[in-house]
């Protein structure tokens, strides 16, 4: 989520920018977690409905579990162009992905 937040703001991914923006942000984010920790505030939680939560972890544990298979499940980002072929006549003929 965050790198696609990021993203949509243009900032390349890997650029000391980024990099120093996605840390400021976890830092942000640990900051807000100790201050509700402090404040005692793990009570809220008890008004998240039990099927929301269920969704939630189910969400995370795809997520994990997809993360670590190290497998690569989207698309080519190649371009029209790129994804064409010439063909002996100089027809234009789109390959199958």
């Amino acid at each position: 989520m965050v790198a696609a937040a990021l993203t949509s703001l243009s900032f390349t991914a890997n650029t000391p920018k980024y990099v120093a923006l996605t840390s400021l942000i976890g830092v942000v984010t640990a900051g807000i977690l100790l201050l509700a920790r402090i404040l005692k505030l793990g009570f809220l939680a008890d008004f998240l409905s039990r099927t929301v939560l269920v969704g939630f972890l189910s969400g995370v544990g795809v997520q994990v579990a997809f993360g670590g298979s190290g497998a690569n499940w989207t698309r080519s980002r190649r371009s029209w162009t790129d994804a064409t072929i010439r063909t002996g006549r100089g027809a234009v003929q789109r390959p199958a992905l």
